[in-house]
C-alpha cells in the first residue's frame, strides 16, 4: 500500500489544496487575460475544498486578500471577494474539523483574528 493509499480524506484535501494554493502563487504577478484565466480555474477548484491545516488556511487567507489587492480583471476580483466574504465558513469548518487539535491557535493569533476583520468589512 503506498503512502498515498494512507492518507485521510482530509489529508488528501488538504495536500491538494496545498498544490492549487502554489499554483496561484506563482501566477499572483503574472497578470493579463491568460493568468486572469489561469487563476480563476484554479480558484474554482480550491473553492471546493475544505481545508483541515491551520497553515494552509492561513495561507490561503494571505494569497486571497494578495489577489483582492492586485486583481487581473473584474471576473477575479469578484471571485476573490466572494471567498473572502465567505471565509467565516472555512474557519468555522475547520473549527468543527480539528476541535482537539493545537491547531486552535491560529485563531487566536491577534494577526490573523485582524485579517480576517480587515477583508469581511464592507
Amino acid at each position: 500500500m503506498g503512502s498515498r493509499e494512507k492518507q485521510t480524506g482530509s489529508e488528501q484535501q488538504n495536500h491538494k489544496a496545498e498544490l492549487l494554493v502554489r499554483q496561484i502563487e506563482k501566477l499572483r504577478i503574472s497578470f493579463g487575460r491568460q493568468s486572469a484565466i489561469k487563476k480563476l480555474r484554479l480558484l474554482q477548484q480550491l473553492k471546493l475544498i475544505v481545508i483541515t491545516d491551520a497553515t494552509l488556511l492561513k495561507n490561503c487567507h494571505d494569497l486571497l486578500c494578495f489577489l483582492r489587492a492586485y486583481p487581473d480583471d473584474a471576473a477575479v476580483l469578484k471571485l476573490v471577494e466572494g471567498e473572502l466574504q465567505s471565509f467565516g465558513k472555512r474557519v468555522e469548518q475547520y473549527r468543527q474539523l480539528t476541535r482537539d487539535r493545537a491547531g486552535k491557535k491560529l485563531f487566536n493569533s491577534k494577526f490573523f483574528q485582524m485579517c480576517l476583520e480587515v477583508c469581511w468589512q464592507n
